[in-house]
């Protein structure tokens, strides 16, 4: 399979048997919609196919962005002239095609305005987001698109056993009880989807996912009208592995729950069995695979080179969004909450200066520490680790039957959807963590405790320059050339720290000098942790040779 996406259409309205107008999927309803009779159809009624052929493929049309390569398409005859995955405005050019029929769809539950309010309430305590990500015409831009999944029904059958240990305190010893169980399984789990589109993040199908697939339905073109799809790029044993490790976890779920008594004792019983033993005792089957169309509203939001896109599940609501921060608000509302806190802590503590000056250089090394991780994250995402499909197109020695690189775990199943979360609870619990820190080194001074000595001053030191090496080197890769690293004006206000410290010049001057200075440089590394904070909540314009992508909006 090629690395590609096509997006596509039906190519023809479909026309009202009553009117000849043209009808559309409508969502309220569940049923093909006249606008001008207001008649109203069963999906299956209106058909298209007139021969064999056309049980198998159906046609559509694609249009191909000239600056991606992505595939967009449209339902009307009008020429398309947007991408909705690169943001484009161009005109597109477009070719009739056939496509390969999915076995299966769920159609749309919540309408456009209902993801639009969705979307509204996400980026409501999004203080600090760009201020075009609240604006009603950016917000309209909403379209839905159908992406298809693989969709496994895994089977376990046969003699399993497994081992249980649980310890308990009596008196100076800890004893352990271990424990055997064995016994007949014949599990069944049908529904377990992953996304089949490399143009789909896995770290936005996650987060909105799970589909209810019990309300699958049988697929027919006609659920398309006025919507727009995705076909399957992602070879169909790609999330075998994973498939079986949720079907596995949850057999072992069900079993100790099963055999223990009381559900609330279940947590204390442990697991001895490794992965590769789980597997084998529960002896998991793919018994069949399925492509299916599931519906996602999609938003996407283009500054220079970078895209954040936002993702409502069109069947539950469940909601995605990139949330970058714009620097300028971040640095006025940091300015609000200073005085505040200054106040409060001038009211209540009194900080000696050789404290305040600690106090900074801890400071600049959380900062750094936070850059790294965010270093890190990005270089991930470029290598295409968060995301299995990417990853399985682009290598060609992918093994579905491992995890790549530690990144599938048997916890697959617990996705962590606050990938992106919202940027003011973060920066409100590192600020109250730096406040706490502030309480506490207060009171610490007061008692003449927090005298540190050039040792640790040293190691600080020591720590910052290994840290920002590492940087340089993450940075290298990652920009192919050398770049200066963000988190150097942090390891820069350590060292001013650690030598007005180790000096201990008489007067005061000297010390909140030094404060000043080295506050100064570590507000250019935070700004530099924002600037890759931005990139870590965007993502990389896309570069497919046929990728694609979808505009307009769907009611």
């Amino acid at each position: 399979t090629s690395r590609r996406q096509r997006q596509m259409c039906i190519r023809d309205r479909y026309q009202c048997p009553n009117c000849g107008g043209n009808i559309k999927f409508d969502i309220a309803s569940q049923k093909m919609a006249c606008a001008n009779c207001n008649s109203y159809f069963d999906p299956y009624d209106i058909s298209k196919e007139t021969d064999a052929e056309e049980n198998t493929y159906f046609d559509v049309t694609e249009f191909t962005c000239p600056q991606c390569g992505g595939r967009i398409l449209s339902t009307e005859n009008t020429a398309a002239n947007f991408c909705s995955y690169c943001g484009a405005s161009t005109i597109l050019s477009g070719r009739l095609t056939k496509e390969k029929r999915p076995g299966y769809i769920i159609p749309f539950k919540m309408t456009k305005q209902d993801c639009k309010e969705a979307y509204k309430k996400r980026v409501k305590n999004a203080i600090f987001a760009p201020k075009e990500l609240k604006d009603p015409e950016f917000i309209d831009g909403f379209r839905g698109i159908y992406m298809p999944y693989w969709v496994y029904h895994v089977t376990q059958k046969g003699m399993s056993g497994f081992r249980f240990s649980r310890s308990h305190r009596k008196g100076d010893y800890i004893y352990t009880d271990h424990y055997e169980l064995s016994g007949y399984n014949n599990s069944s789990y049908k529904g377990l989807s992953f996304d089949a589109s490399s143009s789909f993040d896995d770290t936005l199908s996650q987060a909105i996912a799970p589909f209810d697939a019990k309300n699958m339905n049988t697929f027919t073109p006609s659920f398309l009208s006025g919507f727009y799809a995705d076909t399957a790029d992602v070879p169909k044993n790609t999330y075998e592995y994973d498939a079986k490790s949720i079907a596995e976890d949850a057999s072992v779920d069900y079993i100790k729950n099963s055999v223990i008594p009381d559900s609330k004792e279940a947590h204390r019983y442990n697991l001895d069995d490794s992965d590769s033993q789980i597997a084998s005792h529960l002896d998991s089957h793919i018994e069949e695979t399925d492509c299916a169309m599931f519906p996602v509203w999609f938003l996407s939001y283009r500054k220079k080179d970078r895209v954040a896109y936002a993702t409502i599940n069109g069947q539950t609501g469940k909601i995605a969004a990139d949330l970058p921060v714009s620097i300028g608000k971040f640095i006025t509302g940091s300015l609000l909450l200073t005085i505040p806190i200054f106040l409060f802590l001038n009211i209540f503590f009194t900080f000696r200066p050789t404290t305040t000056l600690t106090l900074v250089a801890f400071i600049a090394l959380i900062s750094m520490i936070l850059y790294g991780i965010e270093l890190k994250e990005i270089k991930k995402r470029d290598e295409g680790l968060d995301d299995i499909g990417k990853y399985a197109i682009c290598n060609d020695n992918f093994d579905n039957k491992q995890p790549v690189k530690n990144k599938r775990k048997r916890s697959f199943k617990k996705v962590n959807n606050s990938k992106f979360f919202s940027i003011f609870t973060a920066f409100f619990i590192v600020f109250i963590t730096f406040n706490v820190m502030s309480m506490t080194a207060a009171l610490m001074s007061s008692l003449l405790l927090f005298n540190f000595g050039p040792i640790f001053w040293i190691a600080m030191i020591i720590i910052g320059i290994v840290l920002v090496r590492t940087h340089e080197k993450t940075l290298k890769t990652l920009k192919n050339k050398f770049v200066i690293p963000g988190s150097l004006p942090s390891l820069a206000a350590i060292i001013i720290a650690a030598v007005i410290s180790i000096l201990k010049p008489v007067s005061d001057l000297f010390y909140y000098g030094g404060c000043i200075g080295a506050m100064i440089a570590v507000v250019f590394s935070l700004i530099s942790l924002i600037n890759y904070y931005n990139m870590l909540a965007t993502r990389k314009l896309p570069e497919f040779d046929n990728y694609n992508g979808g505009d307009d909006d769907a009611d």
